[in-house]
């Protein structure tokens, strides 16, 4: 709780969003619904969107990642053209627009439950497309499996456990048809299938700047961070990188990855 409240002071005295003080308000209203309320809500009103979501936690933790801490913060220029893959419940897609009006996305999400929700959630906004499917190297079906926490819907099912779906996937490069001008991808341990094929499909200097989640240390898999991000050198693009220490040596750990295609 301290770290969230600290978290919220140095958002509502430091960020540059003509909306913060608004945003800083709905973000108060639904920590006060879940600590005075036995039933955790499951929408709030947000820059003037309802928002439905599943899991009041998770939802928090989102709102938190992504407009008061403005994980996403720092794009050199405004995006006219932005694609969004694990775009979840619209979260990010609400981001970006109120941050770039203007701009035309396109969100891809895996899960069909969570699916269901983002249709719900930008169903108002204009300019937003969304598809329910698995980013993959190939086409056809994905086994993908999510759990009781629905931020961690996965390929790999040790990290989601759950429930089995099976999901039409697709190659990233099929959704870079011109140029993209932000790309964020977080889709819980597919970056390197995802990233080997875009190389391997050419589409890769289509990209002006990237915001990527790179998971790190997922279980039952070896440490191929530096495979990624040689990639991303061998493609021409500059990066920054952010994450948190985990608790524990080898706990998956969510490596914040800003990329920039250098001129």
């Amino acid at each position: 709780m301290a770290s969230a409240l600290v978290s919220l002071l140095r958002y509502t005295v430091c960020s540059e969003h003509p909306r913060r003080a608004a945003i800083a308000a709905s973000y108060v209203c639904l920590f006060l619904r879940m600590a005075l309320f036995r039933r955790p809500p499951q929408s709030i009103l947000l820059l003037g969107t309802r928002i439905h979501f599943t899991n009041a936690r998770a939802f928090r933790y989102v709102f938190r990642e992504l407009f008061i801490e403005e994980v996403y913060g720092g794009c050199e220029q405004t995006p006219a053209t932005i694609v969004d893959c694990g775009s979840n419940i619209g979260m990010s897609i609400l981001a970006f627009k109120n941050s770039w009006p203007q701009s035309t996305i396109l969100g891809i999400e895996a899960s069909p439950e969570t699916y269901a929700v983002l249709v719900e959630n930008v169903k108002d906004l204009a300019g937003v497309t969304v598809v329910n499917k698995v980013i993959s190297d190939r086409h056809g079906t994905v086994p993908f499996y999510t759990g009781p926490n629905p931020l961690l819907g996965s390929t790999n099912m040790r990290r989601a456990g759950g429930k089995e779906s099976l999901v039409e996937g697709a190659p990233l490069s099929d959704f870079i048809t011109g140029p993209v001008d932000l790309l964020k991808v977080d889709i819980e341990g597919s970056e390197l299938v995802a990233f080997a094929e875009l190389e391997a499909s050419g589409k890769m200097p289509l990209i002006r700047q990237m915001f990527i989640e790179y998971h790190h240390h997922l279980p039952g898999e070896t440490c191929r961070l530096s495979i990624f991000l040689d990639r991303l050198e061998r493609c021409g693009f500059d990066y920054d990188l952010g994450a948190p220490m985990p608790e524990r040596p080898g706990d998956c750990q969510n490596v914040m990855i800003r990329a920039t295609r250098m001129e």
